[in-house]
């Protein structure tokens, strides 16, 4: 047994909430250190400390397969108090990519091996609570239960994890409140929580997180000044690596809400945006990444920077694709963790968000349509991932809406549809996008609107996303239904998807003259049907004579 390891990882431990970087560091170290001295035990346990500290700096998505590779693999992650902290980050990272059951599987094994009060224990009821809070439609009653008990997990460890632990509850009850439009409640356990962290204790991402849940509170308020305020402080006052991602997204958050208001300093939403791109060097933060470019973009395009919008576009997309192949990777590895562990885990597959990703079932449907600039641009290389039978699948979607057949294509990797997929009508809040193929010339015949949607459909259905479902609307328009996704994740698919389609339309187009498409996208609000969305944003495309702007062929 290594006598170092052991000593380490205590360290490691003690630092994961004043500066989890170096409970990475220190954990990682510790675990090589014990795999060469042929302790598995440590290295295990050593592995999901590190594993711990990713989590905290909003990485684990992109750590967590290493960190179960580094054992040996799912199938080796054992059963015993020692993996228990690995099993316990690889549940909260498939809580973060939406495969919840297999979470709560995780989390009932760890429980089972942990019946006497210890930090493990109040953190894995933590996470049972974070399950809990991520649905909007779970009981009130049953969230209440299962905070109270990881509440009392952490009075009985005491101390440090009692404070702390406390104003972890304390975000999440804020985050849960806001999602189920209980707004003061949120602003009360938001600013509860900072106070808590503020009173002398270190844990830059625990008040990185609560900063960011008080200004998401404070704009579902309609108090945009106050979280203008709070940002500001919260900006001014955390400068560690623990806080760089919740921090991140503060600033996103607030840009995109100053530029719906039209409140927006251009040249303030950009230093902002630019100046948090720059703090994610060297930091797997994909996800982040690629929603701060994009919303660069967006600004690059409203000053007439067509150039700079369409390099922001290529670092939105290069980090995107980076994104999705983590979140994949994880659903992989989940899907071969043995069948004895999670024999009674089912995959809920929701939106395929980091640890600050948030529905939001409160704001109103916004709309995206058509915005590529009118100047040419350059075409990129077509992802080889684009699946070759995506047009195929596309026609028989075009030719059973024809015979009045709709709505049962399901393409979600690219393939062609093999079962029937109904418009879900409960559960999660779905976003939809709606995108129709026509002329700016006027009405085709329909033979010519549907060759165009076919030759469309490489594009559409081979950028799917998982759990994302394909349904055909007639008159030359489809709409892809995003059950669970919030609004960052499903704006971020659909501004890649308008960039994918811009940039290959002289392929797809070039012999069809005044060809183009129009895209809306929308959120679902509390109340409202999937079929009332897709139907309010099909009738808010304008029409030929509204468009002041439309996509061309590129050439």
């Amino acid at each position: 047994m290594s006598a170092v390891a052991p000593a380490v990882l205590r360290t490691a431990e003690a630092m994961r909430w004043a500066a989890p970087e170096l409970t990475v560091a220190l954990a990682e170290h510790a675990a090589r250190a014990a795999a060469a001295a042929g302790d598995d035990e440590t290295a295990r346990c050593a592995w999901g400390w590190a594993l711990d500290g990713r989590i905290a700096l909003g990485e684990g998505c992109s750590a967590v397969v290493r960190a179960v590779d580094a054992v040996g693999g799912p199938a080796r992650l054992g059963d015993t108090p020692a993996g228990a902290r690995l099993r316990l980050g690889v549940a909260a990272v498939a809580r973060m990519v939406g495969e919840v059951a297999v979470a709560r599987e995780l989390l009932t094994q760890i429980l089972e091996l942990t019946a006497e009060p210890s930090q493990l224990r109040a953190d894995a009821l933590v996470e049972v609570a974070r399950c809990t809070a991520s649905d909007p439609h779970a009981p009130q009653a049953q969230l209440a239960e299962r905070m109270s008990a990881a509440g009392k997990a952490y009075v009985a460890v005491g101390q440090e994890a009692e404070l702390i632990g406390g104003a972890v509850l304390l975000g999440i009850s804020a985050e849960a409140d806001r999602l189920r439009g209980r707004l003061g409640h949120g602003l009360v356990f938001a600013r509860a929580g900072l106070d808590r962290v503020r009173s002398g204790l270190s844990a830059p991402s625990v008040a990185a997180d609560l900063s960011l849940a008080l200004v998401e509170a404070l704009l579902a308020a309609g108090k945009a000044d106050a979280a203008a305020q709070a940002g500001d402080e919260a900006s001014a006052g955390h400068t560690e690596a623990g806080a760089v991602a919740a921090l991140g997204w503060l600033r996103l958050l607030l840009v995109r809400h100053q530029r719906a208001s039209g409140a927006a300093d251009q040249d303030a939403a950009l230093k902002s945006l630019e100046l948090v791109v720059r703090s994610l060097g060297g930091r797997e933060l994909p996800e982040l990444e690629a929603a701060c470019h994009t919303t660069i973009r967006e600004l690059h395009e409203q000053r007439g920077d067509f150039g700079a919008a369409l390099a922001a576009s290529r670092a939105a997309h290069a980090a995107a694709t980076q994104h999705r192949a983590a979140v994949e990777a994880v659903r992989l590895m989940l899907a071969r963790i043995p069948r004895a562990e999670t024999a009674s885990a089912t995959t809920a597959t929701v939106a395929t968000a980091g640890p600050h990703h948030r529905a939001e079932p409160n704001g109103g449907p916004t709309h995206s349509v058509g915005e590529a600039p009118d100047a040419p641009v350059a075409a990129e290389v077509a992802d080889a991932t684009d699946a070759t039978d995506s047009a195929h699948a596309l026609a028989s979607v075009v030719a059973s809406d024809r015979a009045g057949a709709a709505n049962w294509a399901d393409a979600p990797d690219g393939a062609r549809p093999t079962q029937a997929a109904t418009l879900p009508s409960e559960g999660l809040m779905a976003s939809a996008v709606v995108v129709h193929a026509g002329f700016s010339s006027g009405p085709a015949a329909p033979e010519t609107v549907d060759e165009l949607l076919v030759r469309m459909g490489a594009k559409v259905c081979g950028a799917l996303p998982t759990g994302g479902r394909l349904h055909p609307l007639g008159d030359g328009a489809v709409a892809v239904v995003l059950a669970g996704y919030g609004a960052d994740a499903a704006r971020q698919w659909s501004d890649s998807l308008r960039t994918n389609l811009t940039e290959h339309w002289s392929e797809l187009a070039g012999d069809l003259p005044a060809a183009e498409f129009r895209l809306a996208l929308g959120h679902q609000v509390a109340g409202q049907s999937v079929e009332a969305l897709i139907g309010n944003l099909r009738a808010s495309l304008p029409d030929r004579e509204q468009r002041t702007r439309r996509v061309a062929p590129v050439v």
